[in-house]
């Protein structure tokens, strides 16, 4: 692409969301108090960039508009990065480009025009507005490792750093270092013009796999040091075996308290157990054996059972034996969360791993359409045809770059 094309992508991006930030302004979202209170529960990423501005623009809220503004032009940028990338890459023609970055595009409008909330994501105080570009950014990076040159290396160390940092955002996404690293190897090893030995290949496979090592041991020391820093304790984000647990309890049993040693655990996992039969958050209440109906009920109760059984139960317990410091209760509540979870999976590790597919492919569907009716079948329509073009593709050429993509 030209310069000249370049820049029209980039300008039309930033048209496009400076207008919805015009259109809209700032969207103040329920969770912004614990990113302005460096909460433990949360990633250090967003709290960290809010802190920047307002240590800038002074502690009145006129850095929301910042964050609000910046915000923006980053998915602006993003975006363009994304459309440049794929068009240069795989030998797109104007029309192709344009329908590429319209795609790419469509996230955004689609919850600003049909959700309910009508939440532009780029316009809002959530740590989404920064996950949502970056993810885009890694995978433009990642596409460029995968199909760019020989002398593709400093992609493939982009796209670590990129999911790295990405990871400060948003927990979640701390597997795309995992998955970039396989891809890594894969792309290693497959080289057939690699002209070094076989050695040469297993030193470099050791190197990455040394390098992600480093980048995960490095976020965790980083995390921890932050919470040091803000909440006085050198551990990890909390909360999120809180979370883990509620899936693994669904799966649970009344008897499952027999595998539970850690005195406070016991003590919890009957209480954590009938608060949740109470909600009827059990496989036994599903009525149906169909996974993706079983995920749906687990995605249903999740909210309501890490709220009102798990978490609060357990914080009034640690209450009555004289620990007020919420700090500390919550990492004693991930503590004998994670407790349940070791001991449920130990015997019921089959259940949970039904379950966690069919949130997968319920992940899937949604990613095309968030709907239960006759739109399921179409997002599972355009799935099979992407995989059956995939095939005639790579059948014709083995090389071919659209096939991967």
């Amino acid at each position: 692409l030209t310069v000249r094309e370049r820049g029209t992508f980039v300008l039309l991006s930033i048209v496009v969301f400076m207008g919805l930030y015009l259109y809209s302004g700032v969207h103040i979202c329920a969770d912004y108090q614990q990113y302005l209170e460096m909460h433990i529960n949360r990633e250090p990423g967003y709290p960290m960039f809010l802190l920047l501005l307002r240590t800038i623009f002074g502690g009145n809220e006129i850095y929301f508009s910042v964050a609000a503004i910046v915000q923006s032009i980053f998915i602006a940028l993003a975006i363009a990065y994304i459309t440049i990338t794929v068009s240069e890459l795989f030998g797109l023609d104007r029309l192709c480009r344009f329908l590429v970055w319209v795609i790419f595009l469509v996230p955004s409008l689609v919850t600003a025009l049909l959700s309910q909330t009508h939440l532009i994501i780029s316009c809002s105080i959530i740590s989404e507005a920064l996950t949502f570009p970056m993810f885009i950014i890694f995978v433009g990076l990642l596409l460029r490792a995968c199909f760019g040159e020989k002398n593709n290396g400093r992609y493939w160390i982009a796209s670590m750093i990129a999911a790295f940092l990405s990871s400060f955002v948003r927990g979640q996404l701390m597997p795309m270092m995992m998955v970039c690293a396989l891809l890594w190897i894969v792309d290693v090893i497959r080289r057939r013009n690699d002209s070094g030995k076989m050695i040469r290949k297993i030193s470099r496979c050791a190197a990455i796999v040394a390098f992600m090592g480093l980048l995960f041991a490095g976020r965790l020391l980083m995390i921890k040091s932050y919470n040091l820093y803000f909440s006085g304790s050198f551990v990890n984000n909390t909360y999120g075996s809180v979370s883990f647990s509620v899936q693994a309890m669904f799966v649970a049993d009344e008897d499952d308290i027999r595998y539970i040693s850690d005195e406070r655990t016991r003590h919890m996992f009957p209480i954590v157990y009938q608060e949740m039969q109470k909600s009827k958050a059990n496989i036994d209440y599903v009525g149906s054996d169909d996974i993706r109906n079983i995920a749906y009920y687990i995605e249903d109760k999740h909210d309501g059972v890490k709220y009102y059984c798990v978490e609060g139960p357990t914080r009034e317990y640690l209450r009555t034996l004289g620990m007020q410091d919420y700090v500390e209760q919550n990492i004693e509540i991930d503590r004998i969360a994670s407790n349940m979870s070791r001991a449920v999976l130990s015997h019921h590790l089959g259940g949970w791993l039904r379950d966690y597919f069919g949130i997968s492919i319920n992940g899937l569907i949604r990613s095309i359409a968030y709907d239960k009716s006759v739109l399921t079948a179409v997002a599972v329509c355009l799935y099979c045809i992407a995989v059956i073009m995939q095939i005639v593709l790579w059948k014709r050429d083995h090389e071919s770059r659209s096939a991967y993509l």
